[in-house]
């Protein structure tokens, strides 16, 4: 099931947003993940205005093995949020084109889809009138997400100059980091994970906490026509090129967005495929693009298993047990007494808790633990 609807103005909830210039296939991907039709695609600049918001379910293959050991009647994904965002053009830093609105979107999500047009097409417009071409199109969005955070950091550094902080402090410490970002930025690099590789993690950590555009992950979609869908072109050769040149390690996935839209639209999986298959593909894209944008959100899942539902359950890298039945229902978490935890790599041979505790395959754990990767829980709570 699909949670729709216009953004509010909130801090998106492990959410993808889904950026590039204008007229590059974003809100026709938009629609072909959700399956709807609720972001305007028009052949024109800035059809989007409002961020349009949906949460997709998370394919999710040790939930189904899972769930068919257990013979569970029903299965639940787990699910992120994608969020359309209007096209950014040059001078985006300085409002042009509602410039200064569609930043503030992007800074509200965790991981950015930035789609690339690679394919030529005269009857669609394109905001440059030499038509697309994959360097200058990411070079543009760069610098512009660049020159945003520029403004950002000596915003912040103004402000916090005026309270005269020690180099000593903590606070003065984050503002010498923030001067060190501003340089990085200033020398043409974004502040993303590669560019503090050889920093302490903490480092990393504490640049995270800053919310700068460029320190968020990316993965990058290379919009083509239905005959270099499986081939690609000279056009994607030089994404792939220029993101490499960048010191990047950001996935690069061809997809004919007009196909998956189309394919999205038939009755139900068999057919997608079917339909997919015309085109020599054995399988969709948009699964890829879900698995790649998920993988980059510090989160990771927890099942609850039994006979009538099995469900994954999203929570972030790190999550104590408490923290974890709160996802359930909040008074989970106030109450919480015991887990009693069956791990991912036992779960498979057992199939329930009853065969776990038999096998003594199980243990409790107290509201600290941390919750790991797979795990099987069965929450108890104070009454």
């Amino acid at each position: 099931m699909l949670l729709l609807g216009r953004c509010a103005r909130r801090r998106f909830s492990n959410s993808v947003g889904i950026v590039g210039m204008p007229n590059t296939g974003k809100s026709t991907l938009f629609n072909a993940l959700t399956r709807t039709q609720m972001a305007l695609s028009a052949n024109y600049p800035f059809a989007t205005i409002e961020p349009t918001c949906a949460r997709v379910p998370v394919p999710d293959p040790t939930l189904r093995r899972f769930a068919a050991v257990a013979k569970s009647e029903k299965v639940i994904e787990s699910q992120i949020e994608f969020v359309d965002i209007a096209g950014l053009v040059k001078g985006a830093h300085k409002g042009e084109g509602l410039g200064n609105q569609f930043l503030s979107n992007i800074r509200e999500c965790d991981v950015l889809v930035h789609v690339v047009r690679c394919f030529e097409d005269e009857s669609i417009i394109h905001v440059e009138q030499d038509g697309p071409n994959p360097t200058r199109d990411l070079a543009t969005i760069r610098n512009e997400l660049i020159l945003a955070d520029m403004a950002f950091i000596e915003k912040r550094l103004a402000t916090n100059s005026k309270r005269k902080r020690s180099s000593l402090t903590a606070e003065g410490q984050l503002d010498c980091l923030l001067g060190h970002c501003l340089d990085k930025l200033g020398g043409g690099r974004e502040c993303n994970e590669e560019a503090f590789a050889n920093d302490d993690p903490d480092v990393w950590e504490t640049v995270r906490s800053f919310n700068l555009l460029t320190s968020k992950p990316v993965v990058y979609v290379m919009n083509v026509d239905e005959d270099c869908v499986t081939s690609g072109n000279g056009m994607t050769i030089e994404v792939v090129d220029t993101i490499k040149s960048a010191g990047s390690k950001a996935q690069c996935l061809p997809v004919c967005i007009k196909l998956e839209e189309e394919a999205a639209t038939q009755a139900d999986e068999i057919a997608q495929l079917d339909y997919l298959s015309m085109a020599g593909l054995d399988e969709t894209s948009l699964q890829k693009i879900i698995s790649a944008s998920h993988s980059l959100l510090s989160v990771h899942s927890f099942f609850t298993i039994g006979p009538k539902e099995a469900r994954a359950w999203q929570i972030p890298v790190g999550a104590c047990a408490a923290k974890a039945a709160g996802q359930i229902h909040s008074d989970f978490e106030k109450k919480f007494k015991s887990a009693e935890v069956i791990a991912a790599k036992d779960f498979p041979a057992l199939g329930d808790f009853p065969k776990a505790r038999k096998a003594g395959k199980t243990r409790l754990e107290g509201r600290d633990y941390i919750v790991q990767t797979g795990d099987v829980i069965l929450f108890s709570s104070a009454k």
